[in-house]
């Protein structure tokens, strides 16, 4: 009987011992997957950034487009004007 009760007191220290390395197991990969998830926060809103930057840029170069664009007509007019004025 003393037998028995010595495995089976041997049995529920080995189980303790392999709970107690489950639970660090289970607690480190809860601590990644908080850094992960942290990790993926600021990664999106790098992005989120990054979008309203370009969003930003793409209408400064809509804007010089528009004065490039306004300054060629105005040289075009300007040319037309001055070659009539030369052939009256």
């Amino acid at each position: 009987m003393r037998s028995i009760h010595l495995v089976q007191a041997q049995r529920i220290t080995n189980l303790e011992s392999e709970n107690r390395r489950l639970l660090d197991e289970n607690l480190a990969f809860r601590t990644e997957n908080i850094g992960l998830k942290c990790q993926l926060a600021r990664q999106a809103n790098l992005v989120e950034r990054a979008r309203g930057a370009q969003q930003v840029l793409e209408q400064i170069l809509n804007d010089i487009t528009g004065v490039k664009n306004g300054l060629e007509d105005s040289l075009q007019n300007g040319m037309t004007s001055h070659m009539e004025m030369v052939n009256v």
